[in-house]
């Protein structure tokens, strides 16, 4: 009952506050490196700890096929919201985003069934994404996010971690996983820069969010290899440490393709 307890608590309160302190370090040095931090995995990331934890390391391992595959969904949000804001409002253009993630992840997830075919589709769309997608002419302004914003961030993240796994034996590993990775916190994140700051920064934003997308990736792609033969906390760990060194490496890739 205890352990019940604690993972409770675990759930609503250290995730948030993840969330919360991702979008102080947003506030104060700007929309590139807010893309970059909400593109990590701080909300599936615990997600799938949680399902490792609740549904043992098989249903975690399998869950990571469903989230690959929506990465190739989120890599299709993010290109065509930046595509979008450039002729509609911010309603039209999340409008116009959700609905092709819902559309991409649905019809890729009955063809990418294992952990190669979904790994290779999801850093194939996020490279696709990223060479069409226009970089804007937006400078990396800092983010005057409000206090009340960042409530509201964590109390969404609270809500989704809670909605995942609470649902997670009815829909199964892969769709659990799916749901995991809808890009709640980019959304709000998106919405109110673009209402905020306009089409530009917004943009700026999703391209730095969409490049973090290998690191996301990557570490999906090493727990579910790892997770079948180490312990948790060694698999999440390196799991981390792949993420981590691979996101400046790719950031630095891509200032050099545009300088």
């Amino acid at each position: 009952m205890a352990e019940i307890d604690l993972l409770l608590i675990f759930k609503f309160t250290v995730t948030p506050i993840l969330v919360g302190l991702a979008s102080l370090a947003a506030r104060r040095w700007g929309n590139r490196v807010a893309g970059l931090i909400i593109g990590f995995p701080l909300m599936t990331g615990p997600i799938s700890i949680f399902l490792t934890i609740e549904q043992g390391t098989q249903f975690t391992v399998s869950a990571s096929v469903g989230i690959l595959v929506a990465l190739v969904g989120v890599a299709a949000f993010t290109l065509s919201y930046v595509l979008a804001a450039r002729y509609c409002s911010w309603l039209s253009s999340i409008a116009i985003a959700v609905g092709i993630f819902v559309t991409t992840s649905v019809l890729a997830a009955p063809y990418l069934t294992t952990h190669e075919t979904a790994a290779l589709a999801a850093y194939g769309t996020i490279l696709l994404a990223l060479v069409l997608m226009p970089r804007p002419n937006a400078t990396s302004d800092k983010l005057k996010v409000p206090g009340w914003e960042i409530w509201f961030r964590m109390l969404a993240t609270g809500l989704m971690i809670a909605l995942v796994t609470s649902i997670a034996q009815l829909v199964g590993p892969k769709w659990t996983g799916i749901i995991a990775t809808v890009p709640v916190m980019v959304t709000i994140m998106v919405i109110f820069t673009h209402a905020r700051f306009g089409h530009q920064t917004a943009s700026v934003f999703m391209r730095s969010m969409t490049l973090s997308l290998f690191s996301f990736a990557t570490f999906f792609v090493v727990v579910a290899y790892a997770l079948q033969s180490l312990n948790p906390a060694l698999s999440y760990t390196l799991a981390t440490i792949a993420a981590v060194g691979l996101n400046p490496i790719i950031n630095k890739i891509d200032k050099a393709m545009s300088s």
